[in-house]
């Protein structure tokens, strides 16, 4: 995603519906909660509600709290689905699932050399208090949330890095994978 999870001081999804610079617009489509414009071309997320929207908030929060812990933001929730015709899916069906949020993550970060953590790190945040706050500008700019519109190609350093955090962050959250 190229939309970094807002932190909860910044967002708390029990007390307003998100805008686009909350969070990433397919996780609140799973709620029913529209954040994009319905005949917007190459935008078909309408037909993707398959869970409860008062579940959505539960969700996010799980999710802010696996960011702030700084070790990755993984979180398991389990959900119930609602009725879906348009991907054949029935309502009732009691499902787990493991949400995994692209994002910078401070325990990953602060393990980096020195030299390439000032490259990543948002250089009003090296110490990744928000991580919302992304890098503004040279070869890591918006990482790890690299603009999908327009940053599409990416680089072998940039590559890199972000399969290594990929990998790290799977690692760090292994228990949450086996079943």
């Amino acid at each position: 995603t190229d939309a970094p999870l807002s932190p909860a001081w910044k967002y708390n999804p029990k007390e307003r519906d998100p805008v686009m610079d909350d969070i990433d617009d397919n996780i609140p489509a799973y709620f029913g909660i529209e954040l994009w414009k319905p005949n917007s071309p190459g935008f078909f997320l309408v037909h993707n509600t398959v869970f409860r929207r008062e579940d959505y908030a539960g969700v996010v929060i799980a999710l802010q709290a696996a960011q702030a812990s700084g070790e990755g933001t993984v979180a398991t929730t389990t959900l119930t689905t609602v009725e879906n015709p348009w991907w054949g899916i029935r309502a009732g069906l009691t499902v787990n699932v493991t949400w995994v949020y692209l994002g910078r993550v401070a325990d990953w970060e602060q393990q980096l050399p020195e030299d390439i953590r000032r490259k990543v790190a948002a250089k009003k945040d090296l110490n990744c208090t928000n991580p919302h706050l992304v890098r503004e500008e040279g070869t890591f700019k918006n990482f790890p949330n690299f603009k999908t519109s327009s940053q599409q190609q990416l680089k072998v350093p940039q590559a890199n890095l972000l399969a290594d955090l990929a990998g790290w962050t799977v690692l760090n959250n292994k228990d949450q994978f086996i079943a």
